[in-house]
């Protein structure tokens, strides 16, 4: 069943298929390559990941157990200059949270464990600590500690290249004696090309682009050009093209994603 959330075009023969029929195939020939299609098929899904809001999504990533970059391994996914190598699909990184379970520290004697307890095991503590400890004093006192881990270095401070996809930490986790070996990255990823496809701007996109670049053609003849049977050569499909252009990118450029209620952490 084909719908919205289920795509029928899901590879690029299916799109340049689609794109040939907008044009007038099979009955009418369109004069573009095989070249040119993939042509139009990239700079459309270029435009649409660029405009479009990304999917949010988490990463883990060892911080510990890395495969430094040489001349020797360049696939490696650490550099001492420039940090971490994240995956292709990443664009942004919104935030970091150390791996742990036990964000507060689970030693009795500290005032992280009295904070911990009263707000994760609030039932218990009420029977064996008479009442104490209510959720809004755990999220206050949990902001506080943030903010004292991240002024004293606890806490990493990061700087993400969108270009290289190089994730820098500070401090550097592979210069600190202590720490987690995991951290949870909140990114921004692209999804994969057969999940793009199908989606209505980028069949529109390549249709406007594929217009346009038959209308460059059909203008080296000129208009006006009588073909055997009678016909002329249009040479307003370029226009058309480039109008439809223009619309898809204000459509996008205004474009915001559906609301969605979320629990800040």
């Amino acid at each position: 069943m084909v719908s919205y959330a289920k795509f029928s075009i899901k590879d690029r023969s299916k799109l340049k298929k689609y794109i040939i029929m907008k044009l007038g195939g099979p009955i009418i020939t369109a004069e573009i390559t095989d070249e040119q299609l993939d042509f139009c098929i990239d700079e459309a899904l270029e435009v649409y990941s660029k405009w479009v809001h990304y999917d949010m999504d988490y990463f883990l990533l060892n911080v510990k157990d890395v495969i430094p970059i040489t001349k020797e391994n360049p696939n490696g996914n650490y550099d001492p200059d420039k940090g971490y190598k994240l995956p292709e699909n990443i664009v942004a990184v919104s935030n970091i949270h150390e791996a742990d379970y036990y964000w507060f520290q689970n030693q009795g004697t500290t005032a992280e464990f009295m904070f911990y307890n009263s707000g994760m095991f609030p039932t218990f503590n009420n029977t064996c600590y008479y009442g104490n400890g209510v959720f809004l004093d755990v999220y206050l006192a949990q902001n506080y500690l943030k903010q004292c881990q991240q002024m004293f270095g606890y806490k990493y401070n990061f700087n993400f290249n969108e270009r290289s996809k190089f994730i820098k930490l500070d401090p550097d986790p592979q210069k600190r004696r202590q720490g987690k070996d995991c951290i949870i990255l909140e990114v921004h990823t692209i999804r994969e090309e057969d999940e793009l496809l199908g989606e209505d701007y980028v069949k529109r996109l390549s249709v406007a682009l594929a217009k346009q670049m038959v209308g460059q053609v059909r203008k080296k003849f000129g208009s006006g050009v009588s073909l055997p049977g009678g016909g002329q050569v249009d040479t307003e499909i370029y226009q058309e093209g480039k109008d439809e252009y223009d619309a898809i990118m204000e459509e996008l450029k205004a474009y915001e994603p559906p609301f969605m209620f979320f629990l800040q952490q």
